[in-house]
């Protein structure tokens, strides 16, 4: 019998199973990747107007200068971006030193601002700190001139009104732009749209260890009657798997795509092509603990695999439990599945290259042909005895 006859054959007993294989590979990662993306879209897409992020400003700056830096950041207080504390505990403090405005006039930068951030605090409210401390000694938000005036003792009443509006409009431009260069950029359906597949993929890595359970013998048998030899079937079943599972991943893409246009954005081949290694590679490893595994022990493998995106892609915010610099959160971010079943979806998402990724997709691609041909191997072992 040649593959194409296999892959009817196959695909008739999968038909049976249709319901419960839309329901476990396609429709519960979209639900979850729907739900995880609307409900988080705030985290995503902070509005900065409402943060009201707790912050200590100590000026020692003098006179009118004092007067209008006061006024500056009152001004962002009323606008809910800061909310200023005198006494007690703040997330952030600034410190503008005695100076800091002649100093730029001068043009030596000797004096410099000076940003404290606290454990835990959110990093897009730090990228908005920042932001206000860097707008204040940019040269394209006047300062030179503003700090002039100041030093010269003109009290003008709607200066501090004119430079919040300048280093308002500047901090919202950089911090979309610290955003956009990381994860954050993502809105919500987008970020958790990439965790749905990665969960997708391991949920059909889960699904193919599940074969061997005693309550799908069943098909397995008739499969078996299929006059092949074992080898042939095993390997007529992983490229019927891989054309069945493929499809239904590019279904899950178009039908993002569909929701919203910004969705997997950019060249549907460069995903199709991450998806085929992805999904070969995680074929490859099922089929071979598929081949040598225990029945006893297939509901734990696959539920441990199916674990992996839930604490290795970013969902869990392991910086606000453990801390940034801990070696558990930095393990936790800086993973090979993050690297490979995340990072290069996301990259595509922004209009970002996928080069740098080539030579580690080589190295799974390879890894998956290993697992494929061990698994063959010992098939056609258990065959001959």
């Amino acid at each position: 019998m040649n593959f194409k006859k296999y892959f009817i054959a196959n695909q008739r007993v999968n038909f049976s199973q249709i319901g419960l294989l839309v329901l476990s590979i396609l429709l519960l990662p979209t639900l979850m990747s729907l739900f995880l993306g609307y409900t988080a879209g705030n985290k995503f897409n902070p509005t900065v107007k409402s943060l009201d992020i707790k912050t200590k400003i100590v000026i020692e700056e003098e006179g009118l200068i004092k007067e209008n830096l006061d006024a500056f950041f009152k001004n962002l207080e009323k606008g809910k971006v800061l909310k200023l504390v005198e006494n007690g505990k703040s997330d952030f403090s600034i410190k503008i030193p005695k100076g800091f405005f002649e100093s730029i006039k001068n043009g030596d930068n000797s004096k410099k601002i000076q940003i404290k951030r606290e454990k835990n605090t959110a990093a897009v409210e730090f990228e908005i700190i920042k932001s206000i401390g860097n707008s204040l000694i940019k040269n394209d938000l006047k300062i030179k001139n503003y700090s002039e005036l100041l030093a010269n003792n003109s009290k003008d009443i709607n200066l501090a009104g004119e430079l919040i509006k300048e280093i308002e409009s500047k901090s919202i431009v950089d911090y979309k732009e610290n955003i956009h260069n990381g994860e954050n950029a993502l809105t919500g359906t987008q970020y958790y749209s990439v965790i749905g597949l990665s969960f997708m993929f391991m949920t059909i890595l889960s699904t193919i260890i599940n074969t061997k359970k005693k309550e799908l013998n069943a098909i397995n048998k008739r499969l078996s009657l299929i006059p092949v030899s074992t080898v042939k079937r095993e390997l007529y079943s992983f490229f019927d798997n891989y054309i069945s599972f493929f499809a239904i991943s590019i279904i899950y893409i178009l039908l993002f795509k569909l929701i919203d246009s910004s969705n997997f954005s950019g060249n549907i081949l460069l995903y199709s092509l991450l998806n085929m290694v992805l999904l070969f590679a995680s074929l490859s490893v099922a089929q071979f603990i598929a081949t040598i595994i225990k029945e006893e022990y297939i509901s734990l493998v696959g539920g441990l695999f199916n674990m992996l995106p839930i604490f290795f892609s970013g969902m869990i915010p392991f910086e606000k439990i453990f801390g940034e610099n801990s070696i558990f959160t930095k393990f936790v971010y800086q993973n090979y599945f993050k690297t490979y079943f995340i990072n290069p979806y996301i990259n595509l998402i922004k209009g970002k290259s996928i080069f740098e990724y080539i030579v580690g997709f080589a190295i799974i691609f390879l890894i998956g042909i290993v697992f494929l041909v061990l698994s063959l191997n010992i098939s056609k072992k258990r065959e001959e005895y």
